[in-house]
Formats: C-alpha cells, structure tokens, sequence
C-alpha cells in the first residue's frame, strides 16, 4: 500500500486526547472525510473519531488516544494515510502529487539533473532542481510542465518556458 504524509501534529487540543494538525493537503476539509490515518512511528491505523477544520490546521481525535499527555508524547509526529484514498477522496485518481515527482530525472531540458524537492508558497508550486551540479528553482505552471511520466520516473519540461522562469542558486 502506498502512503503519503498528510499533516503533523502541532500540540494537544485540550485535555480528552485532541490534537492541532498542521495540514500538509491544499484542501484541509479532506481531514474531514478520512476514516482512519498512521502516525509515522506506529504500524496500525487508528480510527478518526472527530474531526474539525480551522484555515490551514486540522483537530483530531484518534481512536486510543484519550488525553493530553498522551498527544503531548506525539507532538511532531507525521501523520500518514494511504495515497490512493486522498487521491480519490480529492476527485483526482489521476492527479499526480508532490511525493510522486521528487527525485524524477528531469528531461525535456538542455540540462540533466533530478527535481530535488517541491514547496508550496501560496500562489504556487515552487521546484527545486539539481541540474548539471547546479541548484535552480522553477515556479511549477502547467505551461512548464510538459508530461510526467510516473512508470519511468520522469518529468518534461519545456525548455522555452524554462528559460523565461528559472532562478539559478548563488554559488557563494
């Protein structure tokens, strides 16, 4: 089963075991219509037993967690769910996360390198990518993107829009 990240825990909520969840996911209200997650040092999944949504943060209750100190020893831990249902759960089974490409060869380009890591600033996705040996930064437009090819573990950009919207990294 393939997993994906979709939150931290922040802090306890309270004293009966609720806990402030800093969304990974765009759209935190898919917090709302999970039924179970992973924390990221245990093996099963528990249970949601509640669930609300405030902006960019998530409150659970898991099912076995019952008090403060309980969330307390969790603090910063991830919480994990399987890909395929957030995928589903976003409408998009086709849809390609940020998880899929990191570490893709780039193609497409007058360059060889890997994309190396993608952060969300708002307005959009900003990746970074190691390009022969040289460290750049490329806003993530539809324009750029050419095709992402998930069996071979490639991404093709577009080397016309490349040029327009690169920022190379200082070598200081």
């Amino acid at each position: 089963m393939s997993e994906i990240s979709i939150g931290k825990i922040v802090k306890p909520q309270g004293i009966l075991g609720e806990m402030k969840v800093f969304s990974y996911i765009d759209d935190t209200e898919t917090f709302s219509m999970l039924k179970k997650v992973r924390l990221s040092n245990e093996t099963e999944y528990r249970d949601i037993e509640k669930v609300r949504v405030q902006g960019e943060f998530a409150f659970l209750k898991l099912s076995g967690i019952d008090n403060r100190n309980d969330v307390e020893m969790l603090r910063y831990k991830e919480l994990v769910a399987n890909k395929e249902e957030i995928k589903e759960l976003l409408g998009d089974e086709d849809m390609v996360l940020a998880s899929d490409v990191i570490g893709m060869s780039v193609c497409g380009l007058n360059y060889k390198g890997t994309l190396k890591e993608i952060v969300n600033y708002g307005a959009t996705d900003i990746a970074t990518l190691e390009l022969n040996g040289k460290e750049c930064m490329v806003p993530l437009l539809n324009e750029l993107v050419e095709h992402i090819d998930e069996a071979n573990k490639q991404i093709f950009l577009n080397q016309e829009k490349f040029d327009e919207v690169v920022v190379w990294q200082d070598e200081n």
